[in-house]
């Protein structure tokens, strides 16, 4: 069933700490009760949940059922490929059949990447780059581009090697930073 899209709880209402949010009665009780071992109840508190994590708990039976699955195996892959946006995305489509929003600052949108954003005509090269199935930058490949992406330079440059030479060093350099990004 479709859920509707959820937004992070507002930063203006207080914070509660560990300890604050223990002494709600209420979550206090939902703890100790999910924490439960053998119809006994444990001794739950800040310091013993990393203990109690081990134990056939309830929790600890629902999470190993959900480590069974296909959302299980999609976050452990992700985790394995160090792929950030994949394993945010799929905690946050947890959260949201959880009707469970996080607090404002607990999943953060991906950091921009450092320095100067690439220029218009560098992203149009790396895209066609691409869209040509990322071909070897050798010499033809290059002066193709810089003939499709400089046109006026490329026609001035026609009995001027060195000019010709710079405007494949230019295509060059947008495919370069198109391949380093695309390995980090």
């Amino acid at each position: 069933m479709p859920r509707k899209p959820w937004t992070p709880v507002s930063s203006q209402q207080p914070r509660l700490s560990w300890p604050q949010f223990w002494a709600v009665p209420e979550y206090s009780e939902w703890m100790q009760r999910l924490f439960t071992i053998h119809g006994h109840e444990a001794k739950v508190s800040i310091g013993s949940l990393r203990e109690l994590l081990f134990q056939p708990t309830p929790f600890a039976i629902a999470a190993a059922q959900l480590k069974k699955t296909e959302f299980g195996r999609i976050l452990k892959a992700a985790s394995k490929e160090n792929s950030p946006d994949v394993f945010r995305d799929m905690i946050k489509l947890l959260l949201q059949y959880l009707d469970a929003p996080p607090p404002e600052g607990v999943i953060v949108p991906r950091a921009n990447l450092r320095g100067r954003p690439p220029a218009d005509q560098s992203l149009k090269i790396q895209q066609e780059w691409e869209r040509r199935g990322r071909p070897v930058p050798e010499k033809e490949v290059l002066s193709n581009f810089a003939a499709q992406f400089y046109p006026e330079e490329w026609s001035r440059a026609t009995r001027k090697p060195t000019r010709q030479k710079k405007l494949r060093d230019r295509v060059r350099g947008a495919i370069y930073r198109q391949m380093f990004t695309l390995r980090n």
